[in-house]
């Protein structure tokens, strides 16, 4: 709370104009961890959903800035609102320790037309060598190994068990697939989402697969951020 404060009183007075008329349609929520993980990861984590946030502040900036700007050619345009646009971003931790973190977040965004948008994205973070860094694909696996082949070879097959549409027309191929970087892991393996649109359309929602470390074992990196499940 405190962060956002201190952001809101370094905004501009157009911008701060703007929050009041609909910064009720403008949310986040992220996690605060305890004990060494806490130190370690709580910056970060708060860097990186503000950060989110206040790029959908700019874009209701730039909107009023363009709305303005057009309704001195066309009054009418002056009685339309943003006031029922929204970006709403949340949370689930996934795994959490004093060396490893990854959350899950949501997002839900209106901004006019026939419905919203939605879909996950990933916070994954690794404490390495006295420094937080954030956590990539090829992080995790072993260079040496046709990990790639492997990983989109179960996406792929996972998504056609799931009928997404875009994947069983096969618009979207296994190489697609394996350059995904939207990935949390848990206990139970990797997960790899796929918003509205990435995979199928829109009817189709969204989807979540895992891959379980029996299946990632052989191609995790040894000294990797997943190296714990790689034993």
């Amino acid at each position: 709370r405190k962060m956002l404060e201190k952001m809101f009183e370094r905004c501009s007075k157009d911008v701060r104009k703007m929050f009041e008329r609909c910064s009720k349609d403008v949310r986040t929520a992220f996690p605060q961890f305890t004990g060494i993980a806490g130190g370690r990861f709580n910056a970060v984590v708060a860097a990186g959903f503000i950060r989110r946030f206040q790029e959908s502040c700019d874009e209701y900036e730039k909107n009023s800035a363009e709305l303005t700007r057009d309704s001195k050619d066309t009054p009418q345009l002056a009685e339309l609102s943003f006031g029922n646009w929204a970006c709403d971003d949340s949370a689930v931790v996934c795994f959490f320790a004093p060396d490893l973190i990854s959350i899950r977040g949501s997002t839900y965004e209106y901004t006019g037309g026939a419905h919203g948008n939605y879909g996950d994205f990933p916070m994954n973070y690794w404490w390495r060598n006295g420094t937080v860094t954030r956590v990539k694909v090829t992080d995790i696996f072993d260079a040496a190994k046709p990990w790639r082949t492997l990983l989109g070879r179960h996406l792929r097959r996972e998504l056609i068990r799931k009928e997404a549409h875009y994947v069983v027309e096969g618009s979207v191929k296994e190489a697609d697939l394996a350059k995904c970087e939207n990935f949390t892991f848990s206990p139970a393996g990797a997960e790899f989402h796929f918003p509205p649109y990435e995979v199928g359309p829109y009817a189709q929602g969204a989807f979540r697969v895992t891959v379980p470390f029996k299946v990632l074992q052989p191609i995790l990196r040894r000294d990797g951020p997943l190296a714990r499940w790689a034993k």
